[in-house]
């Protein structure tokens, strides 16, 4: 198989006196070196030399500590994680290793436990082929800067490397390794975490009549430069065990890169840095840049500072009546602080680049009391001059925090890629069916609009800035509908399936609050108290009001290890997905005890869930039942989950003799995720496999179909309706479970509902047409347009006619495209949609047909009144066969 053939840069670049390098070869060396310094310990300070030092003493104490050995479980779990197509420098892809995993994971086993007996990690997986990408955007790309080395490495290094991160997540987890304030590469924080969390610190500022100055620290070339003294210190320091540390350093040692281009290839050993493209990168940089974070909590006494990755921003807090001038706290708390940032900067060979900018954020209304007017302050870096803006995590945060330039940004990415899709169209004749661009719409367009939505909640009620969001959004709307220049935005918005933004944006802020909410273990989100007159905070409790929904419920949080359970012990649960493999295998006949569940939800949307538990081959007489009630808000999933939680809790109180317990489940996903939990599954998933670890017996999952007859699962399902009823009987009791959270499924669900009652309550005053009201009364006459699938190439005439922008010369003299609006068939003084559809004796004929074909519902034309058009989903398909049959449109 052939090996992926690196990207690499065709183009000669510019050396640092500005001159184009003439040879392949000076090229090459010049990229290799510039993405990769060499690490020269001349140049070390004391306190790098003090490091060296006390990582070189390491190494020499003696080591003989045991480890966790491998499992082949692990193995199966690392390279299951890996893209099965990732580009690869060597031929061997990772679909290959995966489809053989089963048949060579015990080999693997063997060769990683020697790997980590010795602390070696295979030259071979440490060679590299380097890609070079150009960085979207850059003016310039003659210039290194402008582009992003990228490293392919073996599949099976990469899988080792899966490995070894998920055991030092393991400790770093059981340890608390990192700061807190570190949100980059770490589970479950997401861009809106950051950035809320940053616009309230300076919201929070601005409320005790404060500025707020900030810098946006941003670290050149981080994951390229880190270096590794540091990293290992930091691991020694925080405790990690000795064969982790071995095999760190020998992963970080002698890594060879090799570049390929203008027929030269050139390598170099590499002695600081890690690859972009390792598994272990991410977590190895958060090693490194783990200790300036600490020594900004020592400096700083408070939490006006985080990271993300490679960007830092540290915050100072300036009170307006403050009795020093701002210079004089410039000079004497900010500039020492800033410093030591600097020294640490030296002492650990990192360099902070010219994207470094300093903003002073500043409340609009107590603007006019500051006492300073522009200003900069000199560094040991350089000086740096106040911008009245920063980029933070692709947020732009202005000094009066307006959301203007943000939300321009935001407009100008998503309309870009809009007009491409524009642009294919007209290029591809206009594709028959336009759906595909509702999807490219939803999964491309929307991402960019809306991204990290959340931080700027106060844009949902800033109706200029919702106003020029929409515009926006019209442009596809245009392309997926086919309507014409001036059609009404809202309405062809609708019909397009895409919701305004001045609905939608509420709709996101609130999602996204009970999304952050999922992380209560981590990060508080602030709403409430004296967070609550912070604009930010204001603008979510708003969009709730406007939905209609409470802020206070209790979402289910989200898990993201296994609460202590090292990666070694984490066992495979055996399951059974296909009945007919049940009865293969003959489970009936090898397990001590059967349990049937099963969960149920009625009309009235009470849930419950039950299970049976059988002794033996006796599938007759059950040993227990139980029933369970839960809280209306739980979903048939979670209460299948909640079913299998109680019933092991028991067999393991009460059968704990057992030697395999068999569970006869109707719902696979419940089945596989007790199974195999991950972050994005419930956390009952979480508690159930965390039960079947620690049970004395042998649990084995089966699925088993429902409702075919089969007697225990039969009555599973009776023991689930009682409890959703809360129905006791002579032989079983039901039990009332309360504590159970919302899952973020059916929040979404909820808040989508609300949403749409919204748009149908506020559906009137959307429309300003008075004639399109009277064929479109309510929101769910539009739905029957926007969900229908009568004719993909021809509902573009529905839209033209229910809108009232269409080739009718009523509408075409309006826009002066016509001289007259006079009808050309009849002659009639004014061609509008009532004339066409009713009046216009040259389509009597297709009239008539119509009566006859649909006599059962159509008794004569006109009907009685517009909305019956669309009362029902035949009524619209007789419209548009009678639009299509007029041939009126087909000129347009």
């Amino acid at each position: 198989m052939s090996k992926e053939k690196p990207y690499v840069v065709d183009a000669m670049l510019r050396n640092e006196k500005g001159e184009y390098f003439q040879s392949s070869k000076d090229n090459v060396a010049h990229i290799l070196q510039g993405f990769f310094p060499d690490d020269d310990d001349n140049s070390d300070t004391p306190h790098a030399q003090k490091v060296r030092r006390e990582v070189t003493a390491y190494f020499l104490l003696s080591d003989s500590t045991d480890f966790p050995l491998v499992t082949p479980d692990e193995v199966v779990k690392a390279f299951g994680d890996i893209a099965p197509f990732k580009a690869v420098p060597d031929g061997i892809i990772p679909f290959l290793v995966k489809t053989a995993i089963h048949e060579v994971k015990h080999t693997l086993a063997l060769i990683f436990n020697s790997c980590l007996k010795i602390g070696y990690f295979s030259v071979l997986w440490k060679r590299g082929f380097l890609s070079v990408l150009p960085k979207p955007g850059k003016d310039d790309y003659s210039i290194l800067k402008s582009y992003r080395p990228i490293t392919l490495l073996p599949v099976l290094g990469k899988g080792f490397e899966k490995l070894l991160l998920e055991r030092l997540n393991h400790h770093a987890s059981v340890g608390s390794w990192f700061h807190l304030a570190q949100l980059g590469f770490t589970k479950g924080f997401s861009c809106d975490v950051a950035v809320l969390e940053f616009v309230q610190k300076v919201q929070r500022a601005w409320s005790r009549k404060s500025a707020f100055l900030a810098f946006f620290l941003d670290i050149s070339g981080a994951f390229d430069k880190c270096w590794h003294p540091l990293v290992l210190k930091t691991l020694i320091d925080k405790g990690c065990p000795r064969y982790l540390v071995n095999i760190i350093n020998d992963y970080l040692h002698d890594r060879k890169v090799t570049l390929s281009s203008g027929g030269v290839s050139l390598s170099k050993i590499l002695t600081t840095g890690c690859p972009q493209g390792g598994v272990l990168s991410p977590f190895i940089w958060k090693l490194y840049i783990n200790s300036l974070l600490e020594l900004l909590e020592r400096i700083h006494g408070s939490d006006d500072f985080q990271g993300w990755a490679d960007d830092l921003v540290v915050g100072y807090e300036f009170h307006y009546s403050s009795s020093i001038r701002f210079d004089e706290f410039l000079a004497d708390v900010v500039l020492p602080k800033l410093e030591l940032v600097f020294q640490w900067g030296r002492d650990n060979k990192a360099s902070f680049n010219d994207k470094t900018k300093m903003v002073l954020f500043q409340s609009s209304h107590l603007k006019k009391h500051l006492p300073f007017e522009l200003f900069s302050i000199d560094t040991s870096v350089g000086e740096l001059k106040r911008s009245t803006s920063a980029t933070l995590l692709g947020v732009i945060l202005d000094e009066n925090l307006t959301w203007h330039l943000n939300t321009c940004k935001n407009i100008r990415s998503a309309e870009k890629v809009s007009f491409q899709l524009v642009n294919y169209a007209k290029r591809m004749g206009y594709p028959r069916d336009s759906r595909m661009f509702k999807v490219l719409y939803t999964s491309v367009v929307e991402s960019r609009l809306f991204y990290c939505c959340l931080a700027w909640a106060e844009v949902a009620f800033k109706y200029t800035l919702l106003r020029k969001l929409e515009s926006t959004q019209f442009i596809l709307a245009k392309l997926i509908t086919r309507c014409y220049k001036g059609s009404p935005i809202k309405l062809i918005l609708l019909f397009a399936g895409i919701t305004p933004a001045s609905f939608y944006l509420k709709y996101m802020v609130a999602k996204k609050y009970y999304q952050v909410k999922q992380l209560r273990d981590r990060y508080k989100i602030k709403v409430e108290g004296s967070n609550v007159n912070l604009p930010v905070s204001s603008a979510i409790l708003k969009s709730f009001d406007f939905l209609g929904i409470s802020h206070r419920r209790t979402v289910e949080r989200r898990v993201f290890d296994f609460d202590g359970l090292h990666p070694a012990a984490r066992a495979v649960v055996e399951t059974i997905l296909e009945f007919s493999s049940t009865n293969k295998f003959g489970v009936y006949n090898k397990c001590d005890l059967h349990v049937f569940t099963d969960g149920s939800k009625d009309d009235e949307n009470n849930t419950g869930c039950g299970f049976v538990v059988f002794k033996g081959t006796n599938l007759l007489v059950p040993l227990i039942k139980i029933a369970f009630h839960l809280p209306k808000h739980v979903s048939v999933y979670q209460a299948e989950l909640i079913a299998i939680r109680e019933a092991l809790s028991l067999c393991i109180s009460k059968w704990s003799t057992s030697r395999t317990v068999c569970f006869h489940i109707d719902s696979k996903s419940a089945i596989i995720t007790s199974a195999a939990p991950t972050s994005k599954t419930s956390p009952l998933s979480f508690e159930n496999y965390e039960l079947i670890l620690r049970s004395p017996f042998m649990v084995r999952l089966c699925h088993i179909p429902a409702h075919n007859g089969f007697h225990g699962n039969e009555i599973a399902d009776q023991l689930a309706k009682a409890g959703a009823a809360n129905s006791s009987s002579a032989d079983f009791v039901v039990v009332n479970l309360d504590d159970i959270d919302i899952s973020i499924g059916v929040v979404k669900h909820v808040l989508k509902s609300k949403l749409d009652q919204n748009i149908a309550v506020a559906w009137l005053s959307l429309i300003e047409s008075q004639t399109t009201k009277e064929f479109i009364p309510s929101y769910h006459h539009a739905k029957l347009i926007t969900d229908n699938s009568f004719h993909p190439c021809k509902n573009k005439y529905l839209v033209w006619f229910l809108s009232g922008c269409c080739p009718l010369n009523h509408y075409l003299f309006r826009l002066k495209i016509k001289a007259s609006p006079a009808c050309p068939n009849c002659g009639s003084d004014d061609e509008d949609r009532n004339h066409f559809l009713n009046q216009c004796p040259a389509y009597d004929e297709i009239r008539c047909k119509l009566i006859r074909k649909n006599s059962d519902v159509l008794q004569y034309w006109p009907v009685s009144n517009k909305k019956w058009w669309l009362d029902k989903k035949r009524n619209v398909g007789i419209l548009l066969e009678y639009i299509i049959s007029t041939k009126r449109f087909e000129s347009s």
